[in-house]
């Protein structure tokens, strides 16, 4: 029996997961090995939350967990393209927040 809170839940896991990673494969050149590391590094993650939370591999669960993937990845891109009009952006999610919430708010140079 599908369990649909353990669904949303690991959906959900596997969006916010994948932020970041979205955000660094926006930053580097397409297909390059960094490139391919901020795709599949997330994988392994995603397994461990399958598992830890009990879902299996059925028709309908992978297609909803591969578009979660995909829509992790286009969130990361879209907040890199946001973030890139206020700041100088780095590969790292977490430093470009850091920088606009904690930091003195310095405008992006010319």
């Amino acid at each position: 029996m599908l369990n649909i809170w353990n669904i949303i839940l690991i959906m959900s896991l596997i969006v916010f997961t994948n932020i970041p990673f979205g955000y660094w494969r926006f930053k580097v050149k397409n297909l390059s090995f960094q490139w391919f590391a901020a795709v599949h590094i997330p994988i392994p993650f995603i397994f461990l939350f399958r598992i830890y939370l009990k879902v299996d591999h059925s028709w309908v669960n992978t297609p909803l967990m591969v578009l979660s993937f995909l829509t992790g990845q286009y969130m990361g891109i879209q907040v890199h393209k946001l973030l890139k009009k206020r700041i100088n952006t780095s590969s790292w999610i977490f430093v470009d927040l850091w920088k606009v919430f904690f930091s003195k708010f310095t405008p992006k140079s010319k």
